[in-house]
């Protein structure tokens, strides 16, 4: 390879510094409606509370309650899906007498993690009570285990890192190594002993984890059952079956016999990834799953061959034995790391979308330390393409030392996928609903934008007593300006849409900034108040 050509390979991870995204990392649910919805004052009491999502979520484990103003469940505990509907959830109401109410709801979304809100309405127009401080305290309590969440993420990292060594660890005797090797078939058989280990423990904590159940709740046969009923579930506990499988076929597939069958197993096991993600869902969802499944391959090959190079070959002394496999596996490694950045790319345009998102978010966070630590690894890795080309001075000492720090690297770059597994996309956080409360005299107003990004949003304004209760007023008047450029103020066109709801559809917001709205509450034909709250539209 030519200077040249290695100059343009960097440039090409640079500009494509969005390459490395997590696998079948993917968008959590976004609440779209709510019947009733929130805030809203009913003469009639509903027979149902209904939530429509994004996407499809999954509605085990008691995702929506209803609570009265004591915090007393008021629903039947009957949740699922209205007509079939992956991504509306229901559950039914026991008969309510005059009040406020606070629902709650927890559902897992397609990348099998689970998110949760809550909001209130009311029945009659009767005074409220401080609804909104039982809805966060009520809130609060979903939140879930920390030590659940950090469990769980020492899991699946356990599991990525089995499966890269299993998949990848294989590809890697059969097409570099060449031999049978004692040692390799030790760790091939302690990884696919790790795929099924870390499965099983998976499914075990998924549980507790999407229902926000302490960890003592991991055996349970009722929480057991619902997580198999899932998605996650279901491709979780397929990897264990594969798992077991693999671990029959490790020697006889380093031996050369039932090939087909290891490799088969080998793309099953990575298709379970995708399989509980995103990818299974959306748009182009054939590309998507056929593009996860090959940026795992890829990755699985290049750091899975590193740990067997690391453990099997190197620390010998046959230094022209371990030239020969260098020299065999140093091609195959560059043309995955470049199968790695396109799909990557690919992926992470997908996730993130824009620099804003990329820069802004905690996944964007995420994925640059990632990036940088796969660039750390293309570096080091130049060290043993030198070594075999002769153009290295040091002795296969140096090569060890290299490899061996890549390995330590890959191993940091494996735990920051399973942090970017657990991250919402950039994409979703980047353009999260807004929300403020604002309090005047004895006026409160709660906005809620729902969407805080530039282009078209619908603008809510609930106006409430300082106790939470709705408050009707005479008339609610906006405007948008951004000071930094001198634009507006741009008039809000509210309308009236419910007792103390105001509502402006399809507002236009021409670019990005910090934007201020002005929001003027007439509550008499002489008194009226304003206030104002800044608003970062991405």
């Amino acid at each position: 390879m030519t200077n040249a050509f290695r100059r343009a390979t960097v440039a090409l991870v640079a500009l494509l510094a969005l390459g490395l995204a997590a696998p079948a990392a993917s968008a959590h649910a976004v609440l779209v409606s709510t019947d009733p919805a929130a805030g809203a004052v009913l003469d009639r009491a509903p027979a149902a509370v209904t939530l429509r999502f994004g996407e499809a979520v999954e509605a085990s484990f008691g995702a929506i309650r209803v609570y009265d103003a004591n915090a007393r469940r008021v629903d039947d505990g009957a949740v699922g899906h209205p007509g079939g509907h992956g991504n509306t959830v229901a559950v039914g109401l026991r008969p309510l007498t005059n009040g406020a109410y606070v629902v709650t709801w927890r559902v897992v979304s397609a990348d099998s993690h689970p998110v949760h809100g809550a909001f209130t309405f009311q029945v009659g127009r009767g005074a409220a009570g401080n609804e909104q401080a039982l809805a966060a305290r009520l809130l609060a309590q979903q939140g879930g285990s920390a030590l659940v969440g950090g469990v769980f993420a020492v899991v699946r990292w356990l599991a990525f890192a089995s499966l890269v060594v299993l998949v990848g660890g294989a590809a890697f005797v059969l097409t570099c190594l060449r031999r049978n090797d004692s040692r390799a078939v030790r760790i091939l058989t302690l990884a696919a002993a790790g795929v099924v280990v870390t499965a099983v423990l998976g499914i075990a904590l998924q549980g507790p984890y999407a229902a926000a159940l302490p960890l003592r709740d991991a055996a349970r046969p009722a929480v057991l059952r619902a997580v198999l009923d899932t998605r996650f579930g279901h491709a979780w506990a397929a990897r264990a079956l594969l798992g077991l499988a693999a671990l029959a076929l490790v020697r006889p597939v380093l031996r050369g016999r039932l090939v087909a069958a290891g490799a088969a197993a080998g793309v099953a096991l990575l298709g379970t990834l995708a399989a509980a993600g995103h990818a299974s869902v959306g748009s182009l969802v054939p590309l998507v799953l056929a593009s996860d499944v090959l940026h795992l391959a890829a990755v699985s090959f290049w750091l899975g061959g590193l740990v067997l190079l690391a453990a099997c070959v190197l620390p010998r002394d046959r230094a022209g034995d371990a030239g020969e496999v260098v020299a065999r596996f140093s091609p195959l490694a560059f043309a995955a790391v470049v199968v790695i950045v396109v799909t990557g790319t690919f992926q992470s345009w997908r996730e993130v979308g824009s620099f804003g998102a990329l820069t802004g978010t905690t996944y964007g966070h995420l994925l640059i330390a990632k990036v940088a630590g796969f660039t750390v690894l293309v570096a080091l890795g130049s060290v043993g393409r030198r070594w075999v080309r002769g153009r290295a001075t040091g002795d296969l000492a140096a090569v060890r030392r290299s490899v061996g720090l890549e390995v330590v690297v890959a191993a940091a770059v494996l735990a920051l996928t399973a942090l970017l597994v657990n991250a919402a996309p950039a994409r979703t956080a980047y353009a999260r609903p807004f929300t403020a409360t604002l309090t005047s005299g004895d006026v409160s107003v709660n906005v809620v934008i729902s969407r805080a990004k530039a282009g078209r949003t619908d603008v809510h304004v609930y106006t409430l007593t300082t106790s939470g209760g709705i408050r009707e007023v005479a008339e609610l008047t906006g405007d948008l300006r951004l000071p930094a450029r001198e634009i507006g103020p741009l008039v809000v066109p509210f309308t009236r849409a419910g007792p103390g709801h105001f509502a402006a559809y399809a507002v236009d917001v021409p670019i990005p900034g910090r934007w201020v709205l002005d929001l003027t509450v007439r509550t008499s034909d002489i008194d009226q108040t304003t206030v104002s709250t800044t608003v970062r539209f991405r």
